[in-house]
């Protein structure tokens, strides 16, 4: 069967959204950037930003030289995570399968949907344009037998477009566009361009005539996907999103409070009560996230994985503490915490043939005995809660 994928995408996300919060902005050389300090990586840029010379990747203090007029603007999590989800509930409803790549970026496979939705690019047109008309995002869509020629596709159009490439026609598509327009990672971009400006290899037409043989000498292990990509194959899947079961708490503040061990506190509460679920649940936590909104509504995030899992307060704490010390980078107040376990898996436990027997037990003063005693707290305050209420133990102020 045929292969039908689209890629619809929505050129400068986080642009796009901030002129819609803002009419000021529109019109106007516009970047995102976290902060002003001139050593800031811009996010994004407006065509009007392009235009002077400005791009992602640049530092603010060399695009405001480029660019004395621009506008920097930080960027929002809450509102870029809320149209995100509103793009895929729309994008949900026409493909069985759909993958979002980043923020406004979509890859929808479409392969034996004709009988329901009609062709690819009549579906992908009904796609851009409810978005546009429910959420005034204007963006553009590539269609093709594959995820990078209908990736390509997508930015070779002005907003509002289409650019269907019919199967069979993907090389020549492809041939006389230039080397960058192929979708490389960041790390292999500026390898893979300088070594062909090099040779004088400018397009993808002169690549696709190298033998496999030439391209491996000066690639390497690259040449072989370099070589399917300039001749347009590319086999990679569209992925379903990824849903892990979790549990998550969001704490909110009564008063907004910069002391970091104050928050610490009360993420050891949050934190207890969500590994109590899981003890009941009977599951591992083997990921834990932790999100921070601070009190002018920008937001910090940061996760690690839990190798092997685990549901006890002792083992997730100094976790969690890592991952708050590299999220508090403001000295801003915070306004609310949010938690979650995720990535769970049935829990497996098993007692060790050197923690049943005493007389093998470690020191009172180590740190796998003080663990061990951890746990038996855990299991006695689970108890104590169940017969006589949650409230039935208050942690006191020190």
């Amino acid at each position: 069967m045929q292969r039908h994928v689209v890629c619809y995408r929505i050129p400068a996300f986080q642009v796009a959204l901030a002129r819609l919060e803002d009419v000021s902005l529109r019109n106007r050389p516009l970047a995102i950037a976290p902060s002003v300090n001139p050593q800031t990586i811009l996010l994004e840029a407006s065509d009007e930003a392009r235009k002077e010379g400005v791009c992602a990747g640049m530092q603010v203090g060399q695009a405001t030289r480029l660019c004395p007029g621009l506008k920097l603007v930080p960027p929002d999590p809450p509102k870029i995570r809320n149209a995100t989800e509103a793009i895929d509930r729309i994008v949900s409803r026409f493909a069985p399968v759909w993958e979002s790549a980043s923020p406004g970026h979509v890859f929808l496979d479409l392969t034996g949907t004709t009988r329901l939705f009609g062709r690819a690019c009549d579906t992908a047109t009904k796609v851009e344009g409810e978005i546009a008309e429910r959420f005034q995002l204007v963006g553009v869509a590539g269609v093709a037998s594959n995820k990078l020629v209908s990736e390509v596709a997508s930015t070779v159009v002005a907003p509002l477009q289409l650019y269907d490439v019919r199967p069979g026609a993907e090389q020549m598509f492809l041939s006389p566009l230039p080397i960058r327009t192929l979708p490389l990672r960041t790390m292999q971009r500026q390898f893979i361009h300088s070594l062909f400006a090099d040779l004088n290899i400018n397009t993808l037409g002169q690549l696709s005539t190298l033998a496999l043989a030439d391209l491996e000498a000066v690639l390497g292990p690259l040449a072989g996907q370099v070589c399917a990509w300039a001749q347009g194959i590319d086999d990679t899947p569209v992925l379903s999103p990824l849903k892990q079961p979790c549990v998550e708490t969001t704490r909110t503040l009564d008063e907004d409070m910069v002391d970091v061990e104050e928050l610490r506190g009360l993420l050891d509460g949050t934190l207890e009560t969500l590994c109590r679920d899981l003890r009941w649940q009977q599951h591992c936590c083997q990921r834990i996230m932790l999100r921070v909104q601070y009190r002018d509504e920008r937001e910090a995030s940061g996760n690690e994985r839990v190798r092997p899992g685990s549901y006890w307060e002792g083992e997730l704490q100094p976790v969690l503490h890592r991952i708050l010390t590299r999220c508090l980078r403001r000295r801003v107040r915070v306004r609310s915490l949010t938690v979650t376990l995720g990535e769970l898996q049935p829990a497996r436990q098993q007692l060790g043939l050197i923690e049943a027997c005493a007389d093998f037990m470690p020191s009172k003063h180590s740190a796998t005995n003080c663990l061990a005693r951890s746990k038996q707290l855990s299991i006695a305050l689970d108890r104590i809660r169940a017969k006589f209420g949650h409230h039935a133990i208050k942690w006191a102020h020190t």
